[in-house]
C-alpha cells in the first residue's frame, strides 16, 4: 500500500528532533518515490559517469581509506530530473524541523562495501563545520534505498551531542583507532551529562533517520553479505548566509560571501 509523504510532522515529532537532533522517520516516500530512487541507484552505478557539481551531473570523492568506508555519488537530482522532484517534495520535513524555510542544498547516493570486501567502520563526525554557512540548521534526511538491518551498519548518533558545538575532527592518528576511543577523544567528561547512549536503527527500504548538521555520527562495519545503500538529502535555513570557506559543492559558484545562497543549485523549497 501507498503512503503519502507527510508534509507536516507533529509537535512530538519535532520535538524529538530539536531536543535529540535525530529522529527516525517511516515511510518518508511513497512506493513510487522509492522505485524511482532505486532505479536511479542502479542507473548511476552502471554509468559510472562522474562530473564537478557546476555541470549538474554526479561526482566521486574519496581516497582508497575514504572508499573502503563509504562510496559516495552526488548530485544526481540534477542528472535524473524525476529525483529531483522527489528530492524537493521532503522540503516540508526540513521546513518542519528546521522551524523555517528551507533550501535544497544536495543529495547523494552512499554505498558502504561489506566486510568481506575490505569495507571499514565510518568514524565519528559532524557534517556541519564542512557546510559554508553561517548558522546552525543543516539537516540530512538518510533514506534506505533497500533493506538496512543493524548488521549493515546504519547510522549511529549520540543524541543531544549536535547542542555541544563543533567538536573538531579525529587527528589521523586517532582514525586507526577504535570507534569508542574516537568518540572519547570528540567529547569531554563535563559533555556526558548533556547527551544519551549511542542510537542506531533498522530501517525498511524508504525509511530515514534525519540529523541536524552538529549530531555526531558514526557507522559501525557492514557485516552483512549486501553493500548497504542509501540516498541523502540536505537542506539548509534559507536565512543562512554564505560564509565562503571552500567546498565542492559551491565552490566556483559566484556566490558572495556573507549573502544568502541565491543561487539556482540551492532553490527554497518550502
Amino acid at each position: 500500500m501507498t503512503t503519502q509523504t507527510p508534509s507536516t510532522l507533529s509537535t512530538t515529532q519535532i520535538d524529538e528532533y530539536r531536543r535529540n537532533g535525530c529522529i527516525t522517520l517511516r515511510n518518508v516516500l511513497t512506493d513510487e518515490q522509492l522505485a524511482v530512487v532505486q532505479r536511479v541507484a542502479a542507473d548511476a552505478k552502471q554509468r559510472g559517469e562522474f562530473a564537478p557539481p557546476t555541470e549538474g551531473t554526479m561526482a566521486y570523492q574519496g581516497s582508497r581509506e575514504f572508499t573502503r568506508s563509504i562510496q559516495l555519488m552526488r548530485n544526481l537530482t540534477y542528472a535524473y530530473p524525476d529525483l529531483r522532484e522527489v528530492a524537493m517534495s521532503l522540503g516540508p520535513i526540513g521546513r518542519d524541523l528546521i522551524g523555517e524555510s528551507v533550501r535544497f542544498f544536495s543529495d547523494r547516493i552512499f554505498t558502504k562495501p561489506t566486510a568481506a570486501d575490505e569495507g571499514m567502520p565510518t568514524q565519528w563526525h559532524q557534517d556541519f563545520p564542512k557546510i559554508p554557512t553561517d548558522r546552525r540548521g543543516f539537516m540530512t534526511l538518510w533514506i534506505a534505498v533497500e533493506q538496512v538491518t543493524l548488521e549493515h551498519g546504519p547510522l549511529s548518533f549520540v543524541p543531544g551531542s549536535h547542542r555541544l558545538g563543533p567538536l573538531g575532527g579525529a587527528t589521523p592518528g586517532l582514525r586507526a583507532k577504535s570507534r569508542d576511543e574516537v568518540l572519547r577523544s570528540l567529547m569531554r567528561e563535563d559533555d556526558l551529562p548533556f547527551v544519551g547512549d549511542v542510537v542506531q536503527t533498522a530501517l525498511e527500504p524508504g525509511d530515514a533517520t534525519v540529523h541536524d548538521g552538529l549530531m555526531l555520527h558514526s557507522a559501525a562495519q557492514n557485516t552483512a553479505s549486501t553493500p548497504r545503500v542509501a540516498w541523502t538529502v540536505s537542506f539548509i535555513p534559507a536565512s543562512a548566509l554564505y560564509t565562503g570557506a571552500a567546498q565542492s559543492q559551491t565552490d566556483d559558484l559566484g556566490l558572495t560571501p556573507w549573502e544568502v545562497f541565491d543561487h539556482e543549485l540551492f532553490p527554497v523549497v518550502a
